[in-house]
């Protein structure tokens, strides 16, 4: 018997490819419907630009997830809770990478509270919204224990 410590990072932030799958698996929505409905909450101004092939930022866009973090923890408590802006910094390279930017930076949640959304708006924003508060979270540790019989 083995036993060790394992870390799991959070996931990578979002990009449109994410959102349509799991848009997808979680709500049955086609990626035509899915690009719809994020569509609008980028127009309602919610959510950053949508049409991005990134799962990361810039520089630039470290204040702009400090700065939605605290807007959205107020409606979020669950999501925030244990949450550290501390861990959305210049060092960490699981989030800004400009290199691996082509036109836009990874999908993320606006600072403001988003209101008078549809249910399907609702469940889109949420999927945006469930990955980006992973992102001040410290790593999942658990125990591993490998039993050879």
């Amino acid at each position: 018997m083995h036993a060790g410590r394992v870390q799991t990072p959070p996931p990578l932030l979002m990009d449109l490819a994410d959102v349509l799958r799991i848009a997808n698996q979680k709500f049955g929505y086609t990626a035509l419907r899915t690009l719809e409905i994020i569509q609008d909450l980028y127009l309602k101004k919610f959510v950053t630009y949508p049409r991005t092939s990134s799962r990361y930022i810039t520089l630039d866009e470290i204040l702009l997830m400090h700065k939605s973090f605290d807007v959205l923890k107020e409606r979020f408590p669950n999501l925030a809770a244990n949450g550290d802006k501390s861990l959305v910094n210049e060092k960490n390279s699981r989030i800004v990478n400009p290199a691996k930017i082509v036109d836009h930076h990874a999908l993320l949640p606006e600072a403001v509270i988003a209101s008078d959304l549809s249910q399907d708006e609702e469940n889109v924003y949420m999927i945006i919204v469930e990955r980006f508060f992973t992102q001040f979270q410290q790593p999942l540790q658990y125990t591993q224990i490998n039993i050879k019989t």
